[in-house]
C-alpha cells in the first residue's frame, strides 16, 4: 500500500475483518494486521450461533445490542455473500432450550414473559407435546421454550467473506505481530501507528484495536489494565446418527446444533485456562456427558472431529467498545465472550460509524472503554 491507510486495524478476526468492510464503505482505508492467519483464533472455530436469546436471559443493554445485531445479520448476508463471492450458510435456525428440574422451568418461563412482552416469536411447549413431536429430547422432559427468531452461520466462512468484501473495498491485509503504538511526536495522546515485533512500523490515520483475549496486553500500551482474559471453548463435530431435527438444543452451556453444511456440532466449555487452546480429554467427555443428557440419541453418533478456541471474556462480561479515553484516534473492540460472532455486525458497523464521523448512530455508552478507568478515578 503506497499511501498509509486511514484506520490501522489489529486483529485478523470477525471484528477485524468486517470492521475493515464497513470502513469502506464510509470510502475509508483499512489495513488489518494479524499474527498468524485470517480467522485463525476463535472467529474461525466458533460454533457461529446467531442467538441472543441463548446468550442473554434478562432485558437489558446487552440483549439489545444481541438483537440488534441480529437484525444487521439478515440485513447483510445478502450484499457480503454477493460481494465476496462467498456463501457462508446463514439459516434461520429454531431453539428449543428444555427444562429438566422445577427450578429450570421456573427460570424459563420467567424469560418466556419477558420475551413475549417484548414482541418476540417465542412460545411455551409443555412435556406431552415435546414427547408427540418425537424429539431428540429425553423422556422426562418438563417442558421447553422454544424460539423461531434466531440463525446461524458456519463462522470461517463469514471472516473469509468478510475479508474478500474488506479487500475489495480497499482494505490490505498483512502478517505482523503488534507490539505498541505509534504517538505522534508534538502530541502524545495521538495514535498514528502500530509497531510491530520485527521492529518495523507503520502509520495510519487512526488505529482500532480489536485483538480478542489479548487485548489485556495492550494496557502496557495504553497505561490502564484491560480487564480480558481468554475463555477456553471446546467444541466436537458428529456425524448425525439419524436425520437431522430442523431446530437446535440449547441447555445452559451446552448446546447440539445441526449444521447447514451437514453435521452437527456439540458444545460447549467454558474453560479458564489461559493462553493454552489444546483439546483436552476431560473438556470433550463433559461436552458428551452434558448433551447426551439432552439429546440421548447422540451416544450412536460419530465423531468427525474436535476443536477448541479461546474466546475475549471481559471482566463484567460486556464488550468493550468505543474510543480509548485519554487518547485520539485510537479505538477498541473486544470482550465479547461467547456473543463474538454474534455481535459481530453490530459492533463492526457501529465501530466503522464511531470512526468514520465522530459518533454512532446506535448508543454504545453502556460497553464504552471509558468504564475501564472511571474506577481508578474515583479511587
Amino acid at each position: 500500500m503506497s499511501k498509509a491507510p486511514d484506520v490501522i486495524i489489529v486483529g485478523g478476526g470477525i471484528i477485524g475483518c468486517l470492521s475493515a468492510y464497513f470502513l469502506g464503505k464510509h470510502g475509508l482505508t483499512s489495513l488489518v494486521i494479524e499474527r498468524d492467519a485470517i480467522a485463525s483464533q476463535a472467529s474461525g472455530a466458533a460454533a457461529g450461533l446467531l442467538t441472543p436469546l441463548a446468550e442473554s436471559s434478562a432485558p437489558g443493554a446487552l440483549t439489545d445490542l444481541c438483537m440488534e445485531s441480529l437484525r444487521l445479520h439478515r440485513e447483510l448476508v445478502g450484499p457480503l455473500t454477493e460481494e465476496s463471492g462467498v456463501d457462508y450458510l446463514f439459516a434461520d435456525t429454531p431453539i428449543l432450550r428444555p427444562a429438566f428440574t422445577e427450578d429450570e422451568e421456573n427460570d424459563l418461563r420467567r424469560q418466556y414473559r419477558w420475551q413475549q412482552k417484548s414482541g418476540m416469536s417465542v412460545s411455551w411447549l409443555d412435556g406431552d407435546t415435546l414427547r408427540r413431536m418425537n424429539t431428540w429430547l429425553p423422556p422426562d422432559i418438563r417442558g421447553a421454550l422454544y424460539s423461531d427468531v434466531e440463525a446461524q452461520v458456519e463462522a470461517y466462512r463469514l471472516v473469509i467473506a468478510a475479508a474478500q468484501a474488506a479487500e475489495k473495498r480497499g482494505a490490505t491485509i498483512r502478517q505482523g505481530e503488534a507490539s505498541g503504538l505509534v504517538r505522534l511526536p508534538l502530541a502524545g495522546s495521538r495514535a498514528t501507528g502500530v509497531r510491530l515485533a520485527d521492529g518495523s512500523q507503520v502509520e495510519g490515520g487512526a488505529v482500532l484495536l480489536a485483538m480478542g483475549p489479548w487485548s489485556c496486553f495492550a494496557g502496557e500500551w495504553l497505561g490502564f489494565p484491560i480487564p480480558v482474559e481468554p475463555l477456553r471453548g471446546q467444541t466436537i463435530k458428529l456425524a448425525p446418527p439419524r436425520p437431522m431435527p430442523e431446530y437446535a438444543i440449547y441447555h445452559g452451556s451446552s448446546y447440539v446444533l445441526p449444521k447447514k453444511a451437514g453435521y452437527l456440532l456439540v458444545g460447549t466449555t467454558e474453560e479458564r485456562a489461559g493462553f493454552v487452546r489444546q483439546v483436552t480429554p476431560e473438556g470433550q467427555a463433559q461436552i458428551m456427558r452434558t448433551v447426551l443428557r439432552v439429546a440421548p440419541v447422540l451416544q450412536e453418533a460419530r465423531v468427525i472431529e474436535s476443536s477448541a478456541c479461546l474466546r475475549p471474556l471481559s471482566l463484567d462480561e460486556l464488550p468493550i467498545l468505543g474510543a480509548v479515553p485519554g487518547w485520539d484516534e485510537l479505538y477498541m473492540a473486544t470482550g465479547h465472550g461467547r456473543k463474538g460472532i454474534l455481535l459481530s455486525v453490530a459492533t463492526a458497523r457501529y465501530m466503522a460509524q464511531l470512526i468514520a464521523t465522530g459518533h454512532s448512530d446506535y448508543d454504545l455508552s453502556p460497553f464504552s472503554v471509558e468504564r475501564l478507568v472511571e474506577p481508578r478515578r474515583r479511587s
